[in-house]
C-alpha cells in the first residue's frame, strides 16, 4: 500500500510518526513549495503538533491532506485554464529541476548532414535487404521473385540536394 511505504517512510520504520517527519514527506512538502496548502493549514489538520500518529491516524491525516491539494488543483484550474502547466504535482516539480541540469548537445549543419547521410543509407540498406529476403522466399515457394519497381530517373537525396544548396550559396 502506498500509504503505509509513506508512512515507514516518514516514521523510519517506527509505530508512530510525528508532524515534523510527516511534513517532510516529498509530495506534502512540494505542496508547501508550491504553496498549495499553508504550514499552519498542515498543523490545524494535525492537531497537537506534539502528538505521534499511529498509521491509521497518518492515514486520515494524509487523506485530508491529499483532500486539500486536490481542492487547490480544482481552483487553480478553474481560475485559469489557459495555463494548464502552472499546476504541477509534487513529484513533477522535482523532475522539473532535474531537466536543467540536463545538457543538449548542439549540433551543426555538417554534423546533421553527415548523420542524415547515414540514416538514408542504413534505409537503402534495409530496403535492399528485405528486398532479397522477400525473393529468396518466393524462390524456396517455386515463385518467380518480384521485381521491384525502380524509378529509371536519377533521384537525389533531401540530403544531397542541401549539400548542393548550401555549396551554390557558398560560390555566390
Amino acid at each position: 500500500d502506498d500509504i503505509e511505504t509513506l508512512f515507514q517512510e516518514a516514521g523510519g520504520g517506527k509505530d508512530r510518526v510525528s508532524f515534523d517527519e510527516a511534513t517532510r514527506l516529498e509530495g506534502v512538502d512540494g505542496m508547501l513549495e508550491e504553496e498549495a496548502c499553508t504550514f499552519e493549514e498542515l498543523s490545524d489538520l494535525w492537531g497537537d503538533e506534539t502528538a505521534r500518529k499511529s498509521f491509521k491516524q497518518f492515514r486520515e491525516w494524509y487523506a485530508k491532506v491529499v483532500a486539500l491539494y486536490d481542492d487547490f488543483l480544482d481552483d487553480d484550474l478553474m481560475e485559469d485554464e489557459e495555463e494548464e502547466d502552472t499546476v504541477r504535482l509534487p513529484s513533477d516539480l522535482m523532475e522539473e529541476s532535474m531537466e536543467g541540469k540536463i545538457e543538449e548537445q548542439q549540433y551543426d549543419d555538417d554534423d546533421l548532414l553527415e548523420d542524415a547521410s547515414v540514416t538514408e543509407e542504413m534505409d537503402v540498406m534495409i530496403k535492399r535487404q528485405k528486398q532479397e529476403e522477400e525473393e529468396a522466399l518466393a524462390r524456396a515457394r517455386g515463385l518467380e521473385p518480384r521485381v521491384a519497381e525502380t524509378a529509371e530517373e536519377e533521384t537525389r537525396s533531401n540530403v544531397e540536394i542541401t549539400r548542393l544548396f548550401k555549396e551554390g550559396c557558398d560560390e555566390n
